[in-house]
Protein backbone atom coordinates (compact mmCIF):
# COMPACT_ATOMS: atom_id res chain seq x y z
CA UNK A 1 0.00 0.00 0.00
CA UNK A 2 1.41 3.39 -1.06
CA UNK A 3 2.18 6.16 1.40
CA UNK A 4 -0.57 8.41 -0.02
CA UNK A 5 -3.14 5.63 0.22
CA UNK A 6 -2.27 5.10 3.86
CA UNK A 7 -2.55 8.84 4.48
CA UNK A 8 -5.99 8.89 2.86
CA UNK A 9 -7.23 5.94 4.95
CA UNK A 10 -5.82 7.51 8.11
CA UNK A 11 -7.55 10.81 7.35
CA UNK A 12 -10.87 8.97 6.90
CA UNK A 13 -10.39 7.24 10.22
CA UNK A 14 -9.46 10.55 11.87
CA UNK A 15 -12.57 12.23 10.46
CA UNK A 16 -14.78 9.51 11.95
CA UNK A 17 -13.07 9.87 15.34
CA UNK A 18 -13.53 13.67 15.23
CA UNK A 19 -17.23 13.35 14.49
CA UNK A 20 -17.70 10.83 17.31
CA UNK A 21 -15.87 13.08 19.77
CA UNK A 22 -17.90 16.12 18.72
CA UNK A 23 -21.13 14.10 18.98
CA UNK A 24 -20.21 13.13 22.53
CA UNK A 25 -19.44 16.75 23.37
CA UNK A 26 -22.78 17.77 21.90
CA UNK A 27 -24.53 15.00 23.86
CA UNK A 28 -23.02 16.38 27.07
CA UNK A 29 -24.08 19.95 26.29
CA UNK A 30 -26.13 21.36 29.13
CA UNK A 31 -29.64 22.40 28.07
CA UNK A 32 -30.47 24.24 31.28
CA UNK A 33 -28.20 27.23 31.74
CA UNK A 34 -27.85 29.51 34.77
CA UNK A 35 -24.56 31.42 34.39
CA UNK A 36 -25.25 33.53 37.47
CA UNK A 37 -25.24 30.40 39.66
CA UNK A 38 -21.51 29.67 39.79
CA UNK A 39 -21.63 28.34 43.34
CA UNK A 40 -24.17 27.13 45.88
CA UNK A 41 -26.19 29.93 47.53
CA UNK A 42 -24.77 31.09 50.86
CA UNK A 43 -28.10 30.84 52.69
CA UNK A 44 -31.84 30.80 52.14
CA UNK A 45 -32.02 34.59 51.81
CA UNK A 46 -29.42 34.45 49.05
CA UNK A 47 -31.72 32.14 47.05
CA UNK A 48 -34.58 34.64 47.09
CA UNK A 49 -32.26 37.54 46.31
CA UNK A 50 -30.82 35.76 43.27
CA UNK A 51 -34.32 35.18 41.90
CA UNK A 52 -35.32 38.79 42.46
CA UNK A 53 -32.11 39.98 40.80
CA UNK A 54 -32.79 37.79 37.75
CA UNK A 55 -36.33 39.17 37.54
CA UNK A 56 -35.08 42.74 37.62
CA UNK A 57 -32.27 42.03 35.15
CA UNK A 58 -34.62 40.45 32.58
CA UNK A 59 -37.61 42.68 33.30
CA UNK A 60 -39.71 39.54 33.71
CA UNK A 61 -43.26 40.39 34.77
CA UNK A 62 -45.16 37.09 34.71
CA UNK A 63 -43.55 35.29 37.66
CA UNK A 64 -45.86 35.05 40.66
CA UNK A 65 -44.09 35.10 44.03
CA UNK A 66 -46.01 33.94 47.10
CA UNK A 67 -44.94 33.81 50.73
CA UNK A 68 -46.61 30.69 52.10
CA UNK A 69 -45.40 30.76 55.70
CA UNK A 70 -42.30 31.08 57.85
CA UNK A 71 -40.17 28.90 60.09
CA UNK A 72 -39.76 29.17 63.87
CA UNK A 73 -36.65 31.25 63.13
CA UNK A 74 -38.85 33.46 60.94
CA UNK A 75 -37.27 32.44 57.65
CA UNK A 76 -39.93 32.96 54.96
CA UNK A 77 -41.11 30.17 52.66
CA UNK A 78 -41.39 31.36 49.04
CA UNK A 79 -43.08 29.63 46.11
CA UNK A 80 -42.55 30.97 42.58
CA UNK A 81 -45.07 30.20 39.84
CA UNK A 82 -44.96 30.39 36.03
CA UNK A 83 -47.99 29.71 33.78
CA UNK A 84 -47.76 28.63 30.13
CA UNK A 85 -50.38 27.33 27.65
CA UNK A 86 -50.81 23.59 28.06
CA UNK A 87 -50.54 22.81 24.34
CA UNK A 88 -46.88 23.89 24.44
CA UNK A 89 -46.06 20.80 26.50
CA UNK A 90 -48.06 18.17 24.62
CA UNK A 91 -47.55 16.57 21.23
CA UNK A 92 -51.28 15.79 21.02
CA UNK A 93 -52.65 17.31 17.81
CA UNK A 94 -55.11 19.96 19.00
CA UNK A 95 -57.02 19.71 15.72
CA UNK A 96 -58.03 16.16 16.61
CA UNK A 97 -60.83 17.52 18.80
CA UNK A 98 -59.39 16.31 22.07
CA UNK A 99 -60.05 18.61 24.97
CA UNK A 100 -57.20 20.60 26.38
CA UNK A 101 -56.71 20.64 30.13
CA UNK A 102 -55.06 22.72 32.79
CA UNK A 103 -52.43 21.30 35.11
CA UNK A 104 -50.61 22.47 38.23
CA UNK A 105 -47.19 21.01 39.03
CA UNK A 106 -45.21 21.58 42.21
CA UNK A 107 -41.44 21.05 42.05
CA UNK A 108 -39.97 21.23 45.53
CA UNK A 109 -36.61 20.44 47.10
CA UNK A 110 -34.42 21.01 50.09
CA UNK A 111 -36.44 19.02 52.63
CA UNK A 112 -33.08 17.61 53.70
CA UNK A 113 -30.62 20.39 54.50
CA UNK A 114 -27.42 18.73 53.30
CA UNK A 115 -28.79 18.00 49.82
CA UNK A 116 -27.57 21.27 48.36
CA UNK A 117 -27.73 19.98 44.80
CA UNK A 118 -31.54 19.59 44.98
CA UNK A 119 -31.97 23.22 46.05
CA UNK A 120 -29.59 24.63 43.46
CA UNK A 121 -30.92 22.49 40.60
CA UNK A 122 -34.48 23.78 41.12
CA UNK A 123 -33.15 27.32 41.50
CA UNK A 124 -31.16 26.87 38.27
CA UNK A 125 -34.28 25.72 36.36
CA UNK A 126 -36.23 28.72 37.63
CA UNK A 127 -33.45 31.18 36.70
CA UNK A 128 -33.22 29.54 33.29
CA UNK A 129 -36.96 29.89 32.69
CA UNK A 130 -36.90 33.53 33.76
CA UNK A 131 -34.11 34.19 31.26
CA UNK A 132 -35.85 32.31 28.43
CA UNK A 133 -39.33 33.75 28.94
CA UNK A 134 -38.46 37.34 29.87
CA UNK A 135 -40.48 40.19 28.35
CA UNK A 136 -42.98 37.72 26.90
CA UNK A 137 -45.85 40.07 27.79
CA UNK A 138 -44.41 42.61 25.36
CA UNK A 139 -44.41 40.27 22.35
CA UNK A 140 -45.66 41.53 19.02
CA UNK A 141 -49.01 39.75 19.11
CA UNK A 142 -49.50 40.31 22.84
CA UNK A 143 -49.46 36.58 23.58
CA UNK A 144 -49.29 36.82 27.35
CA UNK A 145 -48.53 33.33 28.50
CA UNK A 146 -49.09 34.21 32.15
CA UNK A 147 -52.69 35.25 31.40
CA UNK A 148 -55.07 32.49 30.38
CA UNK A 149 -57.73 34.91 29.10
CA UNK A 150 -55.41 36.20 26.36
CA UNK A 151 -55.81 33.15 24.15
CA UNK A 152 -58.40 31.17 26.11
CA UNK A 153 -56.24 28.08 26.36
CA UNK A 154 -55.88 26.04 29.56
CA UNK A 155 -52.59 26.60 31.34
CA UNK A 156 -49.81 24.56 32.89
CA UNK A 157 -48.77 26.32 36.07
CA UNK A 158 -45.38 25.29 37.41
CA UNK A 159 -44.77 26.07 41.09
CA UNK A 160 -41.12 26.14 42.17
CA UNK A 161 -40.32 25.71 45.86
CA UNK A 162 -36.51 25.49 45.85
CA UNK A 163 -36.00 25.25 49.62
CA UNK A 164 -38.59 23.84 52.02
CA UNK A 165 -36.12 23.71 54.91
CA UNK A 166 -34.41 27.15 54.95
CA UNK A 167 -33.29 27.00 58.59
CA UNK A 168 -31.74 23.58 58.14
CA UNK A 169 -29.96 24.75 54.98
CA UNK A 170 -28.52 27.72 56.82
CA UNK A 171 -27.31 25.42 59.62
CA UNK A 172 -25.74 23.02 57.09
CA UNK A 173 -23.24 25.77 56.28
CA UNK A 174 -22.05 25.37 59.88
CA UNK A 175 -22.43 21.58 60.05
CA UNK A 176 -22.16 20.47 56.41
CA UNK A 177 -23.81 17.04 56.84
CA UNK A 178 -26.81 18.34 58.80
CA UNK A 179 -29.98 16.71 57.44
CA UNK A 180 -32.89 17.81 59.63
CA UNK A 181 -34.52 21.10 60.57
CA UNK A 182 -32.52 23.60 62.58
CA UNK A 183 -31.97 22.41 66.18
CA UNK A 184 -33.83 24.60 68.65
CA UNK A 185 -31.28 25.62 71.27
CA UNK A 186 -33.89 26.83 73.76
CA UNK A 187 -35.73 23.49 73.74
CA UNK A 188 -34.90 19.80 73.77
CA UNK A 189 -35.53 19.58 70.03
CA UNK A 190 -32.53 18.50 67.98
CA UNK A 191 -34.22 18.88 64.64
CA UNK A 192 -36.76 16.77 62.72
CA UNK A 193 -36.40 14.85 59.47
CA UNK A 194 -38.99 16.72 57.41
CA UNK A 195 -39.43 13.80 55.04
CA UNK A 196 -40.61 11.69 57.99
CA UNK A 197 -43.00 14.31 59.40
CA UNK A 198 -45.96 13.80 57.07
CA UNK A 199 -48.73 11.26 57.11
CA UNK A 200 -51.58 9.72 59.03
CA UNK A 201 -50.94 8.12 62.45
CA UNK A 202 -50.81 4.31 62.31
CA UNK A 203 -51.29 4.41 58.53
CA UNK A 204 -48.27 6.15 57.03
CA UNK A 205 -46.77 7.74 60.15
CA UNK A 206 -45.78 6.56 63.62
CA UNK A 207 -43.40 3.69 62.85
CA UNK A 208 -40.31 5.48 64.10
CA UNK A 209 -39.20 5.96 67.67
CA UNK A 210 -40.22 9.22 69.36
CA UNK A 211 -37.34 8.88 71.83
CA UNK A 212 -34.57 9.03 69.19
CA UNK A 213 -34.20 12.80 69.13
CA UNK A 214 -30.64 12.59 67.84
CA UNK A 215 -31.40 10.15 65.03
CA UNK A 216 -31.13 11.52 61.50
CA UNK A 217 -34.50 9.90 60.83
CA UNK A 218 -36.31 11.40 63.83
CA UNK A 219 -39.92 11.80 62.69
CA UNK A 220 -41.07 14.35 65.26
CA UNK A 221 -43.62 14.19 68.06
CA UNK A 222 -46.60 14.10 65.70
CA UNK A 223 -47.39 14.56 61.99
CA UNK A 224 -46.90 18.13 60.81
CA UNK A 225 -45.29 19.17 64.07
CA UNK A 226 -42.96 21.47 62.12
CA UNK A 227 -43.75 24.81 60.49
CA UNK A 228 -42.15 23.58 57.26
CA UNK A 229 -44.33 20.50 56.85
CA UNK A 230 -47.41 22.50 57.85
CA UNK A 231 -46.63 25.04 55.13
CA UNK A 232 -46.31 22.24 52.55
CA UNK A 233 -49.58 20.73 53.75
CA UNK A 234 -51.40 24.03 53.45
CA UNK A 235 -50.02 24.74 49.97
CA UNK A 236 -50.77 21.22 48.69
CA UNK A 237 -54.38 21.45 49.86
CA UNK A 238 -54.84 24.72 47.97
CA UNK A 239 -53.75 23.25 44.65
CA UNK A 240 -56.54 22.56 42.11
CA UNK A 241 -57.71 19.08 41.15
CA UNK A 242 -55.52 16.74 39.09
CA UNK A 243 -52.25 18.30 40.29
CA UNK A 244 -48.81 16.71 40.25
CA UNK A 245 -45.99 16.94 42.81
CA UNK A 246 -42.29 16.19 42.31
CA UNK A 247 -40.12 16.12 45.44
CA UNK A 248 -36.39 16.27 44.60
CA UNK A 249 -33.85 14.47 46.81
CA UNK A 250 -30.31 13.11 46.58
CA UNK A 251 -28.50 10.84 45.79
CA UNK A 252 -29.80 7.41 44.63
CA UNK A 253 -30.50 8.19 40.91
CA UNK A 254 -33.98 6.70 41.09
CA UNK A 255 -37.60 7.78 40.68
CA UNK A 256 -39.81 6.61 43.52
CA UNK A 257 -43.60 6.65 43.07
CA UNK A 258 -45.76 7.19 46.14
CA UNK A 259 -47.31 4.27 47.99
CA UNK A 260 -51.08 4.09 47.82
CA UNK A 261 -51.94 3.28 51.42
CA UNK A 262 -55.20 1.63 50.33
CA UNK A 263 -53.39 -0.76 47.99
CA UNK A 264 -50.19 -0.79 50.06
CA UNK A 265 -48.27 -0.45 46.82
CA UNK A 266 -47.78 2.00 43.98
CA UNK A 267 -50.50 2.19 41.34
CA UNK A 268 -49.82 0.83 37.85
CA UNK A 269 -50.14 4.27 36.26
CA UNK A 270 -47.70 5.84 38.73
CA UNK A 271 -45.20 3.09 37.93
CA UNK A 272 -45.54 3.78 34.18
CA UNK A 273 -45.06 7.49 34.77
CA UNK A 274 -42.04 6.88 37.03
CA UNK A 275 -40.44 4.77 34.29
CA UNK A 276 -41.19 7.46 31.71
CA UNK A 277 -39.62 10.15 33.90
CA UNK A 278 -36.46 8.06 34.42
CA UNK A 279 -36.14 7.37 30.68
CA UNK A 280 -36.34 11.07 29.84
CA UNK A 281 -33.85 12.03 32.54
CA UNK A 282 -31.41 9.52 31.07
CA UNK A 283 -31.71 11.10 27.63
CA UNK A 284 -29.97 14.24 28.87
CA UNK A 285 -27.56 12.58 31.30
CA UNK A 286 -23.94 13.07 30.13
CA UNK A 287 -22.44 10.08 28.35
CA UNK A 288 -19.58 9.87 30.84
CA UNK A 289 -22.00 9.18 33.71
CA UNK A 290 -22.18 5.41 33.83
CA UNK A 291 -24.98 4.86 36.34
CA UNK A 292 -28.35 5.89 34.92
CA UNK A 293 -31.69 6.83 36.44
CA UNK A 294 -34.25 4.10 36.95
CA UNK A 295 -37.63 3.45 38.49
CA UNK A 296 -37.54 1.61 41.79
CA UNK A 297 -40.41 0.34 43.92
CA UNK A 298 -40.31 1.42 47.53
CA UNK A 299 -40.68 -0.89 50.48
CA UNK A 300 -44.41 -1.08 51.25
CA UNK A 301 -43.75 -2.14 54.83
CA UNK A 302 -43.69 1.00 56.95
CA UNK A 303 -40.78 1.19 59.38
CA UNK A 304 -38.56 3.74 61.13
CA UNK A 305 -36.89 4.53 57.80
CA UNK A 306 -40.14 4.44 55.82
CA UNK A 307 -42.58 6.47 57.88
CA UNK A 308 -44.16 9.86 57.32
CA UNK A 309 -42.82 10.19 53.77
CA UNK A 310 -44.07 13.40 52.15
CA UNK A 311 -45.09 11.96 48.77
CA UNK A 312 -47.18 9.23 50.43
CA UNK A 313 -49.31 11.76 52.30
CA UNK A 314 -49.46 14.05 49.27
CA UNK A 315 -50.64 11.20 47.08
CA UNK A 316 -53.58 10.59 49.45
CA UNK A 317 -54.98 14.10 48.89
CA UNK A 318 -58.05 14.16 46.63
CA UNK A 319 -56.69 16.99 44.47
CA UNK A 320 -53.40 15.21 43.67
CA UNK A 321 -53.13 12.78 40.78
CA UNK A 322 -49.54 11.67 41.33
CA UNK A 323 -46.53 12.45 43.51
CA UNK A 324 -42.96 11.24 43.12
CA UNK A 325 -39.55 11.43 44.74
CA UNK A 326 -36.82 12.23 42.24
CA UNK A 327 -33.49 11.12 43.69
CA UNK A 328 -30.80 12.90 41.65
CA UNK A 329 -27.18 11.84 41.41
CA UNK A 330 -24.62 12.76 44.02
CA UNK A 331 -20.90 13.36 43.89
CA UNK A 332 -18.90 11.16 41.54
CA UNK A 333 -16.48 8.71 43.12
CA UNK A 334 -17.37 9.49 46.76
CA UNK A 335 -15.00 8.36 49.48
CA UNK A 336 -17.90 7.30 51.72
CA UNK A 337 -21.66 7.69 52.09
CA UNK A 338 -21.52 11.21 53.50
CA UNK A 339 -19.18 12.32 50.76
CA UNK A 340 -21.94 11.43 48.28
CA UNK A 341 -23.84 14.62 49.20
CA UNK A 342 -20.91 16.93 48.45
CA UNK A 343 -21.62 17.65 44.79
CA UNK A 344 -19.29 20.26 43.27
CA UNK A 345 -20.87 23.43 41.83
CA UNK A 346 -20.10 22.12 38.33
CA UNK A 347 -22.90 19.55 38.86
CA UNK A 348 -25.60 22.21 39.21
CA UNK A 349 -26.41 22.74 35.52
CA UNK A 350 -26.17 19.05 34.45
CA UNK A 351 -28.38 17.90 37.34
CA UNK A 352 -30.80 20.77 36.69
CA UNK A 353 -31.02 19.59 33.08
CA UNK A 354 -31.93 16.09 34.26
CA UNK A 355 -34.54 17.35 36.72
CA UNK A 356 -36.03 19.63 34.06
CA UNK A 357 -36.28 16.67 31.67
CA UNK A 358 -38.19 14.76 34.35
CA UNK A 359 -40.44 17.78 34.90
CA UNK A 360 -41.20 18.08 31.18
CA UNK A 361 -41.82 14.34 30.84
CA UNK A 362 -44.27 14.26 33.75
CA UNK A 363 -46.20 17.23 32.34
CA UNK A 364 -46.41 15.65 28.88
CA UNK A 365 -47.57 12.35 30.35
CA UNK A 366 -50.28 14.00 32.45
CA UNK A 367 -51.55 16.12 29.57
CA UNK A 368 -51.68 13.30 27.05
CA UNK A 369 -53.36 10.86 29.41
CA UNK A 370 -55.68 13.52 30.76
CA UNK A 371 -56.80 14.59 27.28
CA UNK A 372 -58.30 11.13 26.67
CA UNK A 373 -60.32 11.22 29.88
CA UNK A 374 -61.56 14.77 29.30
CA UNK A 375 -62.60 13.97 25.75
CA UNK A 376 -64.75 11.08 26.95
CA UNK A 377 -66.67 13.14 29.50
CA UNK A 378 -66.86 16.54 27.80
CA UNK A 379 -70.32 18.03 27.34
CA UNK A 380 -71.56 20.13 24.46
CA UNK A 381 -70.89 23.42 26.24
CA UNK A 382 -67.36 22.39 26.97
CA UNK A 383 -66.88 21.36 23.34
CA UNK A 384 -68.12 24.74 22.13
CA UNK A 385 -65.73 26.48 24.47
CA UNK A 386 -62.88 24.35 23.23
CA UNK A 387 -63.70 25.15 19.57
CA UNK A 388 -62.61 28.76 20.12
CA UNK A 389 -59.64 27.60 22.19
CA UNK A 390 -58.54 25.23 19.44
CA UNK A 391 -58.92 27.88 16.75
CA UNK A 392 -56.66 30.23 18.69
CA UNK A 393 -54.27 27.48 19.64
CA UNK A 394 -53.92 26.20 16.05
CA UNK A 395 -52.82 29.64 14.87
CA UNK A 396 -50.16 29.84 17.56
CA UNK A 397 -49.10 26.23 17.23
CA UNK A 398 -48.66 26.63 13.47
CA UNK A 399 -46.32 29.51 14.19
CA UNK A 400 -44.46 27.48 16.76
CA UNK A 401 -44.12 24.35 14.57
CA UNK A 402 -43.46 22.20 17.61
CA UNK A 403 -41.97 18.74 17.08
CA UNK A 404 -42.55 15.60 19.04
CA UNK A 405 -40.53 15.28 22.25
CA UNK A 406 -39.12 18.83 21.93
CA UNK A 407 -38.92 20.67 25.20
CA UNK A 408 -40.55 24.07 25.36
CA UNK A 409 -37.37 25.99 26.11
CA UNK A 410 -35.81 24.72 22.87
CA UNK A 411 -38.68 26.16 20.84
CA UNK A 412 -39.72 29.24 22.77
CA UNK A 413 -37.72 31.55 20.51
CA UNK A 414 -40.35 30.86 17.84
CA UNK A 415 -43.05 32.32 20.06
CA UNK A 416 -41.11 35.41 21.13
CA UNK A 417 -41.85 38.33 18.81
CA UNK A 418 -39.55 40.95 20.30
CA UNK A 419 -36.65 41.65 17.86
CA UNK A 420 -34.20 42.00 20.74
CA UNK A 421 -35.28 38.61 22.15
CA UNK A 422 -34.78 36.98 18.75
CA UNK A 423 -31.33 38.56 18.48
CA UNK A 424 -30.34 37.38 21.99
CA UNK A 425 -31.49 33.81 21.38
CA UNK A 426 -29.88 33.68 17.92
CA UNK A 427 -26.56 34.94 19.28
CA UNK A 428 -26.77 32.35 22.06
CA UNK A 429 -27.27 29.54 19.53
CA UNK A 430 -24.50 30.87 17.27
CA UNK A 431 -22.13 30.95 20.24
CA UNK A 432 -22.92 27.30 21.03
CA UNK A 433 -22.36 26.26 17.41
CA UNK A 434 -19.15 28.28 17.23
CA UNK A 435 -17.77 26.54 20.29
CA UNK A 436 -18.57 23.13 18.81
CA UNK A 437 -17.05 24.10 15.44
CA UNK A 438 -13.87 25.40 17.10
CA UNK A 439 -13.56 22.15 19.05
CA UNK A 440 -14.02 20.15 15.82
CA UNK A 441 -11.38 22.22 13.99
CA UNK A 442 -8.87 21.94 16.83
CA UNK A 443 -9.27 18.17 17.08
CA UNK A 444 -8.90 17.79 13.29
CA UNK A 445 -5.86 20.10 13.18
CA UNK A 446 -4.09 18.31 16.02
CA UNK A 447 -4.86 14.97 14.40
CA UNK A 448 -3.44 16.04 11.06
CA UNK A 449 -0.29 17.42 12.66
CA UNK A 450 0.15 14.18 14.57
CA UNK A 451 -0.36 12.09 11.44
CA UNK A 452 2.05 14.13 9.36
CA UNK A 453 4.72 13.90 12.04
CA UNK A 454 4.15 10.16 12.34
CA UNK A 455 4.36 9.52 8.61
CA UNK A 456 7.45 11.77 8.21
CA UNK A 457 9.19 9.92 11.01
CA UNK A 458 8.07 6.56 9.62
CA UNK A 459 9.11 7.60 6.10
CA UNK A 460 12.50 8.82 7.32
CA UNK A 461 13.09 5.58 9.16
Amino acid sequence: MSRYCRLWLSSCWLSVVCHVVCFCLQKQHTHVSCPSLKDFPRNSADIHNRIMHELDHNNYKSLQTAKVGSSWRRSPFYVYSISLPSFLFSDVDIRSGRNLRSLDVLLMGGLHAREWITISSILCILLHYIKIYHNQSQSHNEIQMGNESTIGAPMVTMHFWPIVNPDGYDYSHVSRHWRKTHPQSNTSKNGVDLNRNFGIPNVSWGFGSESKYFSELYQGEKPFSEAESMAVKSFIQRLPSNSLVLDVHCCARVVFPAIDTKLMKSSDESIRLAQYIAENMNRVTPTNVMKKYKYRERDNNFSSSNTGIAVDWINEQPNIDHSFMLEVRGKRNPLNFRDLFLNPPSDIEPVATEVEAGLQASIQFMLQNGSHELAKHAGKNQMKKNDSIINNAIIIKNVLSFHKNDTIHQNMDKMLRSPQQKIDLTLHKLEERKQLAVTHILITFCGWVGLLLFWNIAGGA
